[in-house]
């Protein structure tokens, strides 16, 4: 990410970037209505930007599409957003056990009136896992064979990603 941007910068788009993380809060963001990361490097998105910019009553809109992001925190759902629009399609996500919550929490945000957070949460599709192909809304704990609750043990239990997957944990 930059150190800074412009005064008065309404809308942020960086667009083939090397941005690999997110991590850290970065000030000059806070008064920008749109964040656009599109079609870049990012991989890791760091529960410290995501307690910033998710709860910040000036973004409206945050497009992550097309980049490399495998895993979401939990903390997506344990925010209150504030966000209008969020589009996460085109990731290469990694599903499994750990991921059902992500997608209970993609149904969650969606309306039948077609007023939803995550605007192509239909495009979001599982990359590697035993449900490659699947759009990610559609997983099922039953059909996947997971027990247990998102910190429990065992094999098919519900777990984080592996730290060493986020730098963060």
């Amino acid at each position: 990410m930059p150190l800074i941007i412009p005064n008065n910068t309404g809308n942020v788009v960086f667009s083939k970037t090397n941005i690999a993380n997110l991590c850290g809060r970065y000030p000059y963001l806070e008064p920008i209505s749109y964040l656009t990361i599109t079609f870049s490097s990012l991989t890791d998105i760091c529960d410290n930007f995501l307690d910033a910019i998710l709860s910040s009553p000036i973004l409206k809109e945050l497009d992550l599409r097309n980049n490399s992001i495998k895993h979401f925190s939990i903390t997506w759902r344990e925010k209150h957003i504030q966000l209008n629009r969020l589009w996460l399609g085109g990731n290469p996500v990694e599903c499994g056990c750990d991921m059902i919550w992500f997608s209970d929490w993609l149904r969650n945000t969606t309306s039948q009136s077609g007023n939803n957070l995550v605007q192509d949460y239909k495009d979001i599709i599982c990359a590697s896992g035993t449900e490659i192909g699947t759009p990610v809304y559609m997983l099922d704990k039953k059909e996947m064979q997971c027990s247990g609750g998102f910190r429990g043990g065992g094999q098919g239990a519900l777990a984080p990603a592996p730290a060493g997957l986020c730098p963060h944990l």
